[in-house]
């Protein structure tokens, strides 16, 4: 886990707006779980953080991963990602994924609320986010020792 906020109470403050987001996130996803940690698994503050869900079972299983922050708000399986940097990497690759197919314009295959005129520009978002992504997922010094 890594920060880019200057005090501890910001830090603080930053991660329980994330924790809230994706409270509503899950809530709108109508997404059923067991429980949200209180801290997110992963996270460069003010930019991204990786939230972990359990599953609604009795062997607290995470069953999917949330993004959130500066990105698009997002989930994943966990069922392939075991890690908070297994998760990155996915949601680098979905989003590579759709910001391809938003340059294409292909609206049969982009899966986003926005309008299909901001395609464009939402292609080059998710773009640079992913790209973001993927420098972090393969810096191990952004990574405790169980993640490498």
């Amino acid at each position: 886990m890594t920060c880019d906020i200057d005090s501890s109470n910001e830090n603080e403050a930053w991660c329980g707006e994330r924790r809230a987001q994706v409270a509503a996130h899950l809530k709108s996803e109508r997404l059923k779980h067991r429980e949200l940690a209180d801290w997110p698994a992963w996270h460069v503050a003010p930019i991204v953080s990786i939230w972990a869900v359990e599953n609604q079972s009795a062997t607290r299983e995470i069953a999917c991963w949330v993004i959130c922050g500066d990105v698009p708000t997002d989930t994943i399986s966990a069922q392939s990602t075991m890690t908070p940097r297994a998760a990155v990497r996915a949601f680098a690759t979905k989003w590579h994924d759709a910001a391809s197919q938003m340059a294409k314009a292909n609206p049969a295959k982009i899966q986003t609320s926005g309008k299909l005129e901001r395609a464009h520009e939402l292609a080059l978002f998710l773009e640079v986010r992913a790209r973001q992504l993927t420098d972090w997922a393969n810096d191990d010094s952004m990574w405790d020792v169980d993640d490498l």
